[in-house]
């Protein structure tokens, strides 16, 4: 679970469950009743902040995904393929001169 504006009461409460590995970042491995049950507690809970909840699953991608709020961008549907939305506009490019110069040894 990642969330945004998260008050510190629901982190200690999602930390019973999962580990805080980032600020506002949890990850675990726990039953998919848990599951259902922290993004019911994290819904109630967060107010004006926004989350995503990325779990294992048994299809292409690996993966399936849940958000909550308004993030900056909206988790979409592709013919069973989940991708990320963003406004236009929204995404920033670092200009060539910007980046570090790397030497990459073969």
């Amino acid at each position: 679970m990642s969330l945004s504006d998260c008050p510190p009461a629901l982190r200690g409460e999602l930390t019973r469950w999962l580990i805080e590995i980032r600020p506002h970042v949890y990850v675990g491995n726990v039953n998919a009743r848990i599951r259902d049950q922290l993004w019911v507690l994290a819904c109630q809970k967060l107010s004006g902040g926004s989350m995503v909840q990325i779990w294992k699953s048994p299809n292409e991608q690996g993966f399936m995904s849940r958000s909550w709020g308004m993030p900056g961008y909206t988790l979409a549907d592709f013919e069973g393929v989940t991708l990320v939305t963003r406004p236009h506009g929204t995404f920033n490019v670092q200009e060539d001169s910007d980046l570090p110069d790397i030497a990459l040894e073969t």
